[in-house]
């Protein structure tokens, strides 16, 4: 019922159970909802069930493609490393951080990085809820290259009469 309001433009569901969305439901939503700028699902309190996440980064790919005005994501989904040739120029730079919640990870750290850095390239923050999932080695990692990358900006280096 809510794919027909068209104009929609934020998704925010609270729950005290976590719900699961998979990646035709994401699919759908993205083609329901072009002008969607935020979507936030959050599962909070103590009755949360932690189950491996029915959507994907392939469900997410829609969101980013058809939703080109999003600036705010918040979502439970499983994170992989994709071949960057797959993403056919699709990103969203309006996004510099994404609570990922419960989510999880699979594949090398550096390589979920370099995918989520192709599909946010202006990512700065990643939020995660859990202490074990592998996204947090992924977010120590982002915030290592955003300090190396603000380090060597132009308005860091130092010109004539600075010093160190």
């Amino acid at each position: 019922p809510l794919f027909a309001f068209r104009n929609l433009r934020e998704l925010k569901v609270y729950s005290d159970f976590i719900f699961f969305i998979d990646d035709e439901w994401l699919e759908e939503a993205a083609t329901a909802w072009p002008h969607l700028q935020q979507i936030e699902f959050f599962a909070r309190g103590d009755n949360c069930i932690l189950r491996e996440p029915w959507s994907t980064l392939d469900g997410l790919f829609y969101i980013i493609q058809n939703c080109r005005d999003l600036n705010k994501l918040s979502i439970n989904i499983l994170v992989y490393p994709f071949y960057p040739d797959a993403f056919d120029g699709v990103y969203n730079s309006n996004i510099t951080s994404i609570n990922f919640q419960r989510s999880d990870m699979e594949g090398d750290p550096d390589d979920v990085l370099q995918t989520l850095l192709t599909l946010f390239p202006n990512l700065r923050d990643i939020d995660v809820w859990d202490g074990k999932s592998g996204l947090n080695a992924v977010r120590k990692l982002l915030k290592v290259a955003k300090r190396l990358t603000s380090h060597s900006s132009p308005e860091c280096s130092h010109g004539p009469g600075k010093t160190n």
